[in-house]
């Protein structure tokens, strides 16, 4: 019986990086990559959300999702919810009047880590989406990517 041939990639190929690390065939890349969010964030903010009838600090939001902090309930990955958030931002400008977004929605949780949660809007009203880019177009100075 022949044996099968084996093929080695040269030591070339197989020190390449791809140019994306999204494809399929580097999962485990994908999972332990630094940072999976793709819009600038907001974290210069005073707010908080309530889920599940549960009021939780607000690490940050951008206009993909929110970032949550001290959340102690039954949410896991994948898990669909209701929330309704509140957020204040010291404003800029001569004027420096506050600038405050309240918005309500789904959201779908993206990761979890101890009493913190990262959410992904799944649906927001239409003003509501608005209101949320009129907050971070005027805050654009402060956004972190």
């Amino acid at each position: 019986m022949a044996s099968p041939e084996i093929l080695i990639p040269s030591p070339e190929l197989a020190s390449r990086r791809p140019a994306s690390p999204w494809k399929a065939s580097f999962w485990l890349e994908r999972i332990w990559w630094p940072n999976r969010r793709s819009a600038p964030r907001l974290t210069d903010l005073r707010g908080f959300a309530r889920v599940d009838g549960i009021m939780v600090g607000l690490g940050d939001v951008s206009r993909g999702g929110m970032k949550l902090i001290g959340y102690r309930g039954v949410l896991d990955r994948q898990d669909r919810f209701a929330f309704s958030l509140s957020v204040t931002c010291d404003g800029n400008g001569a004027d420096r009047t506050d600038v405050t977004l309240d918005l309500a929605g789904e959201a779908i949780v993206a990761w979890r880590r101890g009493d913190r949660m990262g959410a992904a809007f799944y649906q927001l009203e239409p003003e509501h989406r608005a209101g949320l880019d009129r907050l971070l177009a005027a805050m654009a100075d402060r956004l972190e990517a």
